[in-house]
């Protein structure tokens, strides 16, 4: 037979059995019967069961049953088993029906797990309709008797203890307290149970009670094999069957607590189990399903027969809450109504504008200080929002306003605006200036804030205005003197810049004036013509020539200098970036002052630094004259710091990195951070063509030196590091070198 299922056929008169290997399960010990006669091998269950089938058969009926009953001896033992069969009569040539062939499917699972889930339905509807423990008991008994063969005997166990003495969640009772359990209800053939089983004393520690107290602590049903276990004889006894009849071979204990807490013991359920199925994974889990509806409705029941008693109580006790509510009302309306005239005198008195407006934009409530800075007169104008615009506010500012209301209807958070007003007013005689009338408008800030509901709806607004008039005068005051100080700067610096032009042209026939009396005291040195005394006049003349150029110089110089500045600030001071080559540019600069270097005495280094051919610099775009003017300031400088100093020397270092540095080599000197309104805009796009470079030329000197609080001074404009330094070096200090730079 190819059939994957179980299948059988009865060939001839004598029926003889033909079947396929999964058939041989569904025999059981009947196997081996292949060959044998039916009417022979299945003997126990011809005549109920094949007998009738094989008559409809032979008269060519195909018969269909389905979940039919056939217990079977397997596993040792007669089985409650069901299946689902179709017997297809076999016809010869002629129509005669000469065989049988029956196809069987086994249906035991379904069968039992139907029958168990309506089992655990019933439970669950009618356990809850219990109003007493009595009911419920009654309601335990009456679902699982309806179910005979997975329950054929069972015993109802409850505590003796004293529920309404008991808390919420520990609703019985734990084992110490609870001395005695005792039996309420019990299916089974018996109605006289034994008394060693009627009632539970768990102060012994013998017998049954060891079986009791193992299922207690066990976090499953206690199996008991009531058969070997020499402790449960009289319970075996008790847990005579219904349904089958046969002797009970097996029980499970189930203790009922409540779902919160497994060591309070409400009562058990004990289980003889169906001798004809094996308590396998199915059968388990009806149990412990069963024992945990049980436990629910029974933890329910009990905290229901208490909550009547607490309701009881309950009821006494909220009347006496009503009256002290009531009580408590009287005085919070009186306390409201305190708190709102102390409002409504606060806001009566303020000098702030209070408004509550509702979303109509009609107001419903405006203080006196509200038509005291928005109204021009003394009479109070019964207005909406709508028309208070354009009777109130500036025309320039009705939009913004409104604006600011419907932005606060959508994001429903408080704005702020300010609000200049049609109404004006007078500036104080002593405050009035000539560049400002005399009649101002006035000027308002205005702050609302949406009132909500619990749903987050808007139900009111809630404003304050207050008057900022003489701060807004102030500021057109503060702004028109800032504008005539700039422009009294703005002469100032040209009347210096004329003045430095001026100054130029004179020093500089001065120095050449100078120069000449020095040159013709050269040529007369030469003719020893003269007498000592017309030589004495002479060489005071030299000198004090000398000292004209001296003086001479030292103008010129702060001259260049205020120039400089001046062109910087004026945006004057014009860049032309060429290409160079930046180690020779550099070196060219340094040759500039070897002689002046070595006159004073100075031993002047260049150094490259290695950074230069790590990035293989050659050429460079920047302007060469400005670079030449910044490093000019600073060897001067250098020089005279060192002329006077045992130990006189200068060191210029080269180096080149990709990122801005912060710092000098060895990070003691920072550099002064630059804004973006020092950037030159006319190289912006001459820097984008190719990568940018940073060039650092670092000037060292064995000078004096300075403190950190000189250093903060070194680059600002006409500083010098100390009064000191200009009494004893001169000069107008580095501030142009760092503009320049």
């Amino acid at each position: 037979m190819m059939d994957p299922r179980p299948a059988v056929g009865f060939y001839g008169p004598e029926l003889i059995m033909i079947y396929n290997e999964p058939y041989i399960e569904l025999l059981g010990d009947l196997h081996p019967c292949m060959g044998l006669s039916a009417r022979d091998a299945l003997a126990q269950v011809w005549n109920e069961y094949f007998e009738p089938i094989i008559e409809r058969n032979l008269a060519g009926e195909t018969v269909d049953n389905s979940h039919t009953e056939l217990p079977l001896v397997r596993n040792g033992y007669l089985e409650e088993t069901y299946f689902s069969t179709r017997f297809i009569p076999i016809f010869d040539s002629q129509g005669a029906t000469i065989g049988h062939y029956e196809p069987v499917v086994e249906t035991t699972k379904e069968v039992l797990l139907e029958r168990r889930l309506g089992t655990l339905m019933e439970l669950s509807q009618e356990l809850p309709r219990a109003r007493d423990s009595h009911a419920y008991w009654d309601h335990a008994v009456q679902v699982f008797s309806r179910n005979s063969k997975d329950v054929p005997s069972a015993l109802f166990y409850s505590t003796d203890a004293d529920i309404s003495s008991q808390d919420s969640t520990g609703t019985g009772g734990t084992i110490d307290s609870q001395y005695q359990c005792k039996l309420r209800r019990s299916i089974g053939s018996t109605d006289h149970p034994f008394a060693s089983i009627d009632r539970l004393d768990f102060r012994d520690s013998h017998g049954i009670i060891k079986i009791f107290k193992k299922a207690i602590v066990a976090d499953l049903p206690l199996t008991v094999n009531l058969l070997e276990d020499p402790e449960a004889q009289d319970l075996a006894k008790a847990l005579q069957p219904q349904g089958f009849y046969d002797e009970c071979r097996i029980a499970v204990i189930c203790p009922l607590h409540p779902p919160s807490s497994k060591e309070t013991i409400l009562g058990f359920m004990v289980f003889g189990l169906s001798p004809r199925r094996p308590y396998d994974k199915a059968y388990s889990h009806f149990v412990y399903e069963a024992a945990r509806l049980a436990s629910a409705s029974l933890t329910s029941l009990i905290l229901h027969e208490k909550d009547i008693g607490r309701r009881e109580k309950a009821i006494d006790t909220a009347e006496l809450i009503k009256t002290e509510l009531r009580q408590q009302l009287a005085e919070s309306q009186l306390e409201a109504d305190r708190g709102h005239t102390k409002f409504q005198r606060f806001a009566e008195r303020s000098n702030i504008g209070i408004f509550i407006l509702n979303m109509d934009g009609v107001y419903s409530y405006r203080n006196e200080a509200w038509y005291s800075i928005l109204c021009s007169h003394a009479e109070k104008i019964d207005i909406d929002l709508e028309q208070a615009w354009s009777a109130l506010v500036d025309d320039e500012y009705i939009d913004q306003g409104q604006a600011m209301f419907e932005a606060l209807a959508a994001t429903k958070e408080p704005q702020s605006f300010e609000l200049r007003l049609k109404n004006t007013w007078r500036v104080s005689s002593n405050s009035i200036n000539d560049s400002l009338p005399e009649i101002q408008p006035k000027w308002v800030l205005c702050s609302i804030f949406p009132e909500l509901s619990e749903e987050g709806e808007i139900l009111e607004i809630i404003g304050c205005i207050t008057e900022i008039s003489q701060q807004k005068w102030g500021e057109q005051l503060q702004a028109i003197q800032a504008t005539q100080a700039k422009e009294s700067k703005k002469q100032l610096e040209s009347f210096i810049d004329t003045t430095s032009h001026e100054m130029r042209n004179p020093l500089s026939a001065i120095v050449q004036c100078a120069d000449s009396i020095i040159s013709s005291h050269k040529v007369l040195k030469e003719f020893d013509c003269c007498d000592k005394n017309y030589q004495k006049i002479l060489l005071t003349t030299l000198d004090s020539a000398e000292t004209i150029v001296q003086c001479s110089k030292h103008m010129k110089t702060i001259v260049d200098d205020v120039l400089t500045i001046s062109k910087l600030d004026s945006g004057l001071f014009a860049m032309t970036p060429i290409d160079v080559e930046l180690k020779s540019t550099a070196r060219d600069a340094v040759k500039m002052f070897e002689g002046e270097a070595k006159a004073a005495g100075v031993h002047l280094q260049f150094h490259i630094d290695g950074s230069c051919n790590q990035y293989g610099i050659d050429s460079v775009s920047l302007d060469p004259t400005r670079v030449l003017q910044i490093l000019i300031n600073l060897l001067t400088n250098a020089i005279k710091f060192t002329r006077l100093e045992a130990k006189r020397e200068i060191v210029v270092v080269l180096s080149v990195s990709l990122e801005r540095p912060t710092h000098n080599a060895d990070g003691r000197v920072a550099y002064i951070p630059r804004s973006e309104g020092h950037e030159a805009k006319t190289l912006l796009a001459d820097w984008e063509l190719s990568e940018n470079l940073f060039v650092r030329f670092s000037v060292q000197d064995t000078g004096t030196g300075m403190t950190e609080a000189q250093h903060h001074l070194l680059f600002t404009r006409f500083s010098q590091a100390s009064p000191r330094t200009h009494i004893d070096y001169g000069g107008s200090g580095l501030g142009s070198s760092s503009r320049a730079a």
